[in-house]
């Protein structure tokens, strides 16, 4: 009563209907400094600079390596990205070496991370993450936000917002009710 519920394709309704202790992040002995939620995933930044994902990876927006993957750099060619899946425990982000996050932000499909070198990092669905038609399955800088010092950004369900240190605002992705500030259509 009060609340939405969520179907499974079986049918089957799923709800956790109190808050819970989620015991699987323990093992990762992480302290979480922030948090947010997508429409189907979860983010969770540590103090160490290291983010955790879980939930669904439909579009690539959890950014984990796939198993048995041995590089940590986002930009070699032995790293690869996970295959969708539709549900996957907390894991840590790919952010690639000597990349820690000071930022998360989920929306539908997609995670932004904003590094301690001011540069934002991005996967998930395509409309968002700049990935052409197809979805970047490993978080990638967005070219046109590149070499500018951003100090903030937000996501809302399937567009952006980043905020330089010199108070410029950037927005994109989806404009179907006006959200990036430019007439529509």
């Amino acid at each position: 009563p009060g609340h939405e519920v969520e179907e499974e394709d079986s049918g089957e309704e799923i709800v956790v209907a109190k808050p819970v202790l989620l015991e699987s992040i323990m093992a990762f002995q992480a302290t979480i400094v922030q948090v947010s939620c997508g429409a189907h995933h979860t983010a969770a930044l540590r103090s160490n600079g290291t983010v955790l994902t879980w939930g669904s990876n439909e579009y690539g927006e959890l950014g984990h390596r796939a198993v048995g993957s041995s590089s940590d750099h986002v930009g070699s060619s032995t790293h690869q990205p996970a295959p969708p899946a539709l549900f996957v425990k907390p894991a840590v982000m790919a952010l690639g070496l000597g990349h820690r996050a000071t930022l998360v932000a989920c929306g539908d499909g997609f995670t932004l991370c904003l590094t301690s070198r001011m540069k934002l990092l991005a996967c998930g669905v395509a409309d968002v993450t700049g990935g052409e038609v197809e979805p970047r399955r490993l978080p990638t800088s967005i070219p046109a936000l590149e070499d500018l010092p951003l100090v903030s950004m937000a996501a809302g369900r399937r567009h952006a917002v980043a905020v330089t240190a010199h108070g410029s605002v950037y927005v994109w992705g989806d404009n179907t009710k006006g959200q990036c500030g430019r007439e529509y259509p």
